[in-house]
């Protein structure tokens, strides 16, 4: 029976079985709360309170990039770009793969090249190897061509997809390697060299791994200040940086802010060296840009360096 105003009503019968137990199901507009007791054989139940249905939990609205990320004045990043790496190859219409032989630009003595065992999608990952032939070869290049026995991989949005501003944010495992050689990045560049040749147009290293230095990785801001050509975090650690890591960086026209695992590991203001003012030379489109190459200098390739090395990235995702 139901309480109502002015006495109960049925609202449901059922036939106990021989021990005692019967079941009842009712539908009740989840808004209302209902009053109710059981009555068998001119015996009555004491009554029993059943309340509103909680409301839903209310999770952040989701978009292409997945959940969405509140910013700071409470309204909600929106999604601009993004790749999970589906299918069995690098999204052409997404990703330009780096080659020396058509940029000219070149890894220090390693060449840039796109092939299955330096670029390559899978199962949902991007796989990207630096790796030390067993035979030398020539590298191909507008500029020269040279030999050498190392390859790198990079790709970069170039052409397709560029933004000023925003959340740009990385999954990524680096490299098992823990003796130097190895150089790892996740980072943007600019679509134009709008203020001149770098680093005057500027560089942004979100997250850059060297194996020398196996358990930090560095967030970075390249400009010319007058007296530095980089501003980098020092203080981010891993105990291991091949397990899975996000790494982010949120863009505004004054400030580069760097999240690791959700954690705020550096934060960086710029003043660049006049002519430039105001928000320049952080004003303009920049690309995403991924990265394994070799290492050089402090961080170069040594006997003990393996002859491949890998980063794989989970996804990119981008928001405005």
């Amino acid at each position: 029976m139901r309480r109502v105003e002015g006495g109960w009503v049925r609202v449901a019968r059922d036939r106990a079985d021989r021990r005692g137990r019967y079941k009842v199901v009712l539908d009740r507009p989840a808004d209302e709360k209902w009053v109710v007791r059981a009555f068998s054989g001119g015996v009555r139940s004491g009554r029993r309170t059943v309340s509103p249905a909680p409301p839903p939990l209310k999770g952040p609205p989701a978009d292409a990039c997945g959940a969405r990320v509140p910013k700071s004045d409470g309204t909600w990043w929106e999604c601009s770009f993004f790749d999970e790496f589906a299918g069995s190859a690098l999204n052409d219409n997404k990703w330009l793969a780096q080659e020396t032989a058509v940029s000219g630009v070149a890894n220090g003595t390693s060449c840039y090249l796109k092939k299955p065992w330096t670029i390559g999608v899978a199962n949902g990952l991007l796989r990207l190897s630096a790796q030390k032939l067993g035979t030398p070869f020539t590298c191909k290049s507008p500029l020269a061509d040279f030999t050498t026995d190392r390859a790198s991989a990079t790709v970069t949005t170039r052409g397709r997809f560029s933004q000023a501003y925003g959340r740009f944010s990385f999954r990524a495992q680096m490299s098992t390697t823990r003796v130097p050689g190895a150089h790892s990045a996740l980072w943007l560049y600019p679509n134009k060299h709008t203020y001149g040749k770098w680093p005057l147009s500027g560089e942004v290293d979100v997250a850059e791994w060297y194996s020398a230095l196996p358990t930090r990785v560095f967030p970075s801001v390249h400009y010319i200040d007058g007296g530095n050509n980089v501003h980098t975090g020092q203080d981010a650690t891993f105990v291991n940086v091949s397990q899975w890591h996000t790494y982010t960086v949120e863009w505004s026209p004054t400030t580069m802010t760097f999240w690791f695992d959700g954690v705020k590991v550096y934060e960086h203001s710029w003043l660049a060296l006049a002519p430039l003012l105001g928000s320049q030379p952080f004003d303009q489109p920049f690309n995403v840009v991924l990265t394994q190459a070799w290492g050089g200098l402090w961080n170069a390739p040594t006997a003990l360096t393996p002859n491949r090395v890998t980063m794989t990235v989970d996804w990119v995702r981008v928001w405005r």
